[in-house]
């Protein structure tokens, strides 16, 4: 079910190499571990409860809750109509998750696997086909970075106004008389 690359023991080289795979990954490789983890949970809190150990359901299934609201709140709002679908069903599994939570009624997170198996599925093909970061397309998408933006911030046109990218922002003072 799981990817046995990420299934690591609890060593501190484990755990090393884990954090190091996180910190390099790209967004798709992150989604995809956030799946992995999410059906990995699920795994857990059925161990857990054929053991007995009503505590370990409940930390489980608190961990469940927080992958699905990670995964639910990367996905930006209004990104089109795949993402709004995508956050949709998210939604509706964030629900399920704090419903099982509440309640305890584990049966239904079987209804969750095969939705996030095939959601695990989507991003293992989309990380095979895109193993780079992706760049953003426009410039409304690029991170602003520091060097970048004093280099623009700094290109002040003649006409009293300060152009950043495509911007132009008017006004080149500012008083505090009323």
């Amino acid at each position: 079910m799981n990817d046995p690359s990420i299934d690591l023991s609890h060593s501190t080289a484990g755990s090393t190499y884990f954090e190091t795979q996180i910190v390099t990954s790209t967004p798709q490789r992150l989604r995809l571990l956030l799946i992995q983890a999410a059906l990995g949970t699920i795994e857990q809190c059925h161990l857990a409860e054929s053991r007995g150990e009503s505590a370990e359901v409940v930390r489980q299934l608190t961990k469940l809750r927080e992958i699905v609201g990670e995964l639910l709140s990367a996905i930006a709002p209004g990104a089109g109509p795949i993402a709004d679908q995508v956050a949709a069903i998210y939604d509706f599994i964030y629900r399920e998750v704090v419903a099982t939570h509440l309640d305890q009624k584990l049966d239904r997170l079987a209804a969750l696997v095969p939705v996030l198996e095939e959601d695990r599925l989507t991003w293992q093909l989309l990380c095979e086909q895109l193993p780079e970061r992706v760049e953003p397309t426009t410039a409304l998408d690029q991170e602003i970075l520091a060097p970048r933006f004093v280099a623009e911030i700094q290109n002040v046109t003649d006409t009293g106004t300060t152009s950043f990218g495509s911007h132009q922002m008017a006004g080149s003072s500012f008083s505090f008389d009323a």
